[in-house]
């Protein structure tokens, strides 16, 4: 905490930080583009940052089975269909253990 606290180091932290997310949004955006889905920037702005929030809840390795449905939940939510969601997450895992 004491590193965030100096307004240099937390400048630092936080650059790397949108740094990660942004990479991870680049695998989602990748991800939809490798199975062909049709997911535009908003969308995968607004749907990414929730799957990714959901990775991060403590389960089996990974984030997997808890990421899996909650790109089901969400893809259905939007219409895109539960099997979209579900094969975008499991490329996105694939990416993420290579």
């Amino acid at each position: 905490t004491a590193a965030l606290a100096e307004p240099r180091r937390a400048l630092v932290h936080l650059s790397i930080s949108l740094l990660l997310i942004a990479t991870c949004l680049a695998q989602l955006a990748f991800a939809a583009y490798a199975i062909g889905l049709d997911l535009d920037f908003g969308l995968l702005l607004w749907l990414g940052p929730l799957i990714l929030l959901a990775t991060s809840v403590p389960s089996f390795f990974g984030g997997w089975g808890i990421r899996e449905g909650a790109s089901a939940l969400l893809f259905h939510t939007v219409g895109l269909g539960g099997s979209s969601g579900v094969a975008l997450s499991l490329l996105f895992g694939g990416f993420a253990l290579v």
